[in-house]
């Protein structure tokens, strides 16, 4: 690991920028019958060249005579004439008049879903017109370059008359303009849309906006008979394939159980339904976002919110006619999908993410239903799904998995864990079984409507390097990126956790650790799942039977082959067998789950040699990104955070101010570990080289040869805050405590979690205050946040309740300590850990020694 951490550092010393290579993974091969393949090759340019040849690609050919791929580069340009909306044309003069002008055209259709389509069609012809005359924003500044300098060289002959001088002012004044829009043209296409620099820095989101180009550019595909495609036709039609078929076409639904057994309807949901005021609508555009990409129709939320006066009276028509169900939402109910690269080096279409963007129409109207669902959610769901629910986070996922397993390791049975891999999950659930649990959990006929417009009338085109391939009809799946989308999967994919619950409730599954406080031990952040069981070949055999009836009756089919199995306290035979493979053929019973002796399959079995059929891992493995197991992580497996902090520090901060290299360091650089440090206690050596990867960025020197600099300050000074003579850099220790202490108030308030009840139940029923260190119990991840406590109750304040985890005499719920304020009285306490509730229950006798004296009576 030293070694990857010297080469990093050296690269970034001399200023060196990768290019990633396209259409293969490794770069040498042995030439042996069973090939070693290995990446041996990189490839480098300089930021420089990064700002002239923008385009760059490296790319790769057959080895026909040496061991190692021959990479050519290239810096081809494609070209597209989609239209998009640029910010800083709301900052220009004349825009609210041109868009007044064109959106005000009638427009003559049976619905607003025309009308509206209709007049942002055009709206673009207009301003694609009004755009051309303002000419190119370089042209215009070499432009007034060239006005100054002429102007400048008349004034070394002779002064200027008061005319030309007050001209060259006006030219001046118009050139900051012009590079605040250059910027903000460039900035759009930053991926560090969150940086705040001081000034205008255009080289810096130049150089940033072509490198996150160079990384998305699909300059090869390859076929699943290996042939490898580069011209654009080739590539679009194989793309248009490989989403028509997963998504463009529908297998159907077997709805092979009952879910009016499964799902209790929630009472109240018909106010979802009710038709949106005026108000609620407002609501919903001043909560758009200004900087995400357009959809087909090219505009965004800047535009949406400049221009709501123009456009807001058109919206209003748009959401009553739809929500009281008289307008066809199919014109506007399109979108592209952009591809999103999964690993570094992507060769097929399924290294691919496809993430839609929409229409600003159609977005709109799902954010009103979103919210409206976001609302109810929370009872509607299991409380073990964390996805996309504002009350959960992701770090109450993991405490509880932490936790769990911890109670699991410690009981010496045999568990294994679950690691469950759905295919394609989001592209693959089918709109009918969608539409079948919002009905079993309540939702009336007009919500269920306004759904089924939604995912029925949706279109989608892939967008293979900026430009649109044909469009398609989306059959099945929901759009990643859609408001609603992942509100609708989380609803759908928790009715496994109905399904398995009920399987434990009928005696057909059991829990891993008998708890009567904890239900069936199954976990879930969206498509990401865990099931924790009992090593049992014939329950881990039913298992696999919820497992198919799940995925038929909702098209989300789990993956048995990228699933795992990870053992606790099972024997290396016994796990062999459990995660072999099986062979079920049959079908699903109709009848749902009845009772104990009904199976879920009448089925032949074929048992090769085992029953799983999936890997097996081993502890710690990763779950949402985080290394999980029973014992604390080591160096090793912060290795993928501390890679992230060395890649996020290019060469292209050599076009940063001192000034703007503080704000990197604070801004993105220090945030890149929030996630770890929110749920882990991060090591000293993983910040240590994190730390180093801040002060380079922070001290180096530009424009330099050597870009190694000695640091001007001690870092412990330069964390301090600025009023106290340091630069207000993050201190990460500090950080990562003061994140983990948010576990804290969770725990100590008693908040309705999973977690913290397991906490409570498992080790403090008899000890409401829990504050010492040899109370420390429970998992690695419990104890570091434990160590926290007397930092958490320095710094927090007491707002009585019940009293029962307030200590009379040792905690400041009061102004002061009354264990220091009234030691005389303190020496008297019976029990100097008494609760509040307890003291006010208890007689004089049992809070003191008496008699007290005149001391402490006075």
């Amino acid at each position: 690991m030293n070694d990857i951490m010297v080469f990093n550092e050296l690269i970034s010393n001399i200023d060196l920028q990768e290019l990633p290579l396209k259409g293969r993974t490794y770069t040498w091969s042995n030439m042996q019958s069973q090939p070693l393949l290995q990446q041996l090759d990189w490839f480098f340019t300089s930021p420089s060249w990064t700002v002239l040849y923008p385009n760059t690609m490296v790319t790769a050919l057959s080895k026909c005579i040496s061991d190692h791929t021959p990479y050519p580069s290239e810096t081809t340009v494609p070209k597209t004439d989609i239209f998009r909306f640029e910010n800083f044309w709301v900052e220009l003069p004349g825009f609210i008049e041109v868009v007044k002008l064109f959106w005000d055209i009638p427009v003559r259709a049976d619905s607003q879903g025309k009308i509206i389509n209709g007049k942002f069609k055009n709206l673009r012809r207009g301003l694609k017109i009004w755009s051309k005359r303002l000419s190119n924003l370089n042209t215009l500044i070499g432009n007034s370059h060239e006005a100054i300098d002429f102007l400048d060289n008349i004034e070394e002959q002779r002064p200027l008359f008061i005319h030309e001088w007050n001209f060259r002012n006006i030219v001046k004044n118009h050139i900051l303009k012009l590079l605040h829009y250059r910027n903000i043209f460039w900035k759009k296409r930053c991926t560090m849309r969150w940086v705040k620099f001081g000034d205008e820095n255009t080289k810096f989101f130049h150089a940033s906006a072509t490198q996150r180009y160079r990384q998305n550019k699909i300059s090869h595909l390859t076929l699943n008979d290996g042939t490898i495609i580069t011209s654009h036709q080739e590539k679009a039609h194989a793309f248009l394939n490989f989403y028509k078929g997963r998504m463009g076409t529908s297998e159907g639904i077997q709805m092979a159980i009952n879910l009016t057994e499964l799902i209790t309807p929630l009472a109240g949901l018909e106010n979802l339904s009710n038709m949106p005021s005026r108000q609620e609508l407002e609501s919903i555009m001043k909560a758009m976002p200004i900087d995400k990409a357009p959809g087909p129709d090219g505009f965004n939320g800047m535009f949406m919110k400049k221009c709501w006066n123009i456009i807001a009276e058109d919206f209003y028509k748009l959401a009553r006619e739809f929500f009281g169900l008289q307008s066809s939402i199919q014109n506007l109910n399109n979108s592209f999908i952009c591809l999103i690269p999964k690993k570094s080096s992507p060769e097929t279409a399924n290294d691919y993410r496809p993430i839609s963007v929409q229409n600003m129409s159609i977005k709109f109207l799902s954010k009103i239903l979103a919210e409206r669902l976001q609302a109810v959610i929370l009872d509607l769901l299991h409380e073990n799904q964390y996805g996309f629910i504002k009350q959960r986070t992701i770090q109450d996922c993991l405490a509880w998995t932490f936790e769990f397993l911890h109670q699991c390791h410690q009981s010496k049975k045999q568990i294994v864990i679950l690691k469950i891999d759905f295919e394609k999950a989001f592209d693959s659930v089918e709109h009918s079984s969608i539409l079948a649990v919002l009905k079993a959990k309540g939702f009336n006929e007009t919500w269920l409507k306004w759904i089924s417009d939604l995912l029925t009338t949706s279109s989608s085109a892939v967008l293979l390097n900026g430009i649109p391939g044909k469009n398609f009809k989306c059959q099945k799946g929901v759009k990643q990126g859609d408001p609603i989308s992942p509100l609708l999967f989380v609803l759908t994919a928790d009715l496994l956790q109905s399904m398995i619950n009920k399987a434990h409730d009928t005696g057909i599954l059991s829990k891993p650790i008998p708890r009567p406080d904890t239900k069936f031990p199954i976990i879930q952040y969206a498509d990401d799942t865990l099931i924790i069981m009992k090593a049992c070949q014939k329950e881990i055999f039913s298992l696999k039977g919820i497992l198919q009836s799940f995925a038929s009756s909702t098209g989300l089919r789990i993956n048995f082959h990228k699933s795992c199995m990870i053992p606790i306290n099972v024997p290396e035979e016994k796990t062999e067998i459990l995660a072999g493979t099986v062979e079920i053929m049959g079908t699903p019973y109709p009848h749902g789950m009845v009772s104990c002796a009904t199976p879920f399959y009448y089925c032949r079995i074929h048992v090769s040699t085992g029953t799983f059929g999936c890997n097996i891992g081993s502890l710690p493995f990763t779950y949402l990104g985080l290394p999980v197991g029973t014992t604390r992580p080591k160096i090793i497996d912060f290795v993928p955070l501390i890679d992230r902090v060395e890649r996020r520090l290019p060469a292209i901060t050599m076009f940063l101010n001192q000034g703007q290299r503080l704000t990197m360091v604070n801004s993105v650089l220090s945030s890149l570990p929030t996630y770890y440090m929110c749920t882990l206690k991060i090591p000293k050596k993983v910040i240590e080289h994190i730390d180093r990867a801040r002060r380079h960025c922070l001290w180096r020197k530009s424009n330099e040869v050597d870009a190694r600099s000695l640091s001007l300050e001690a870092w412990d000074k330069v964390c301090k805050p600025k009023h106290r003579g340091g630069l207000g850099i993050i201190n990460l220790e500090f950080q990562n405590c003061a994140l983990l202490m948010k576990h804290l108030d969770k725990f100590y308030n008693k908040r309705g979690l999973p977690w913290v009840r397991l906490l409570w139940n498992a080790y403090y029923k008899n000890n409401p205050h829990p504050r010492h260190a040899m109370q420390e119990k429970g998992s690695f991840w419990w104890r570091d946040v434990f160590r926290l406590i007397p930092i958490f109750r320095g710094l927090s304040a007491i707002q009585i309740n019940t009293g029962d985890s307030t200590l009379v005499w040792k905690d400041p719920w009061t102004d002061i300590i009354p264990q220091f304020a009234f030691p005389t009285i303190f020496s008297f306490a019976a029990n100097e850990d008494v609760s509040i509730q307890k003291f006010m229950q208890n007689d004089l006798d049992q809070n003191f020694f008496l008699p007290l004296s005149a001391q402490a009576l006075q």
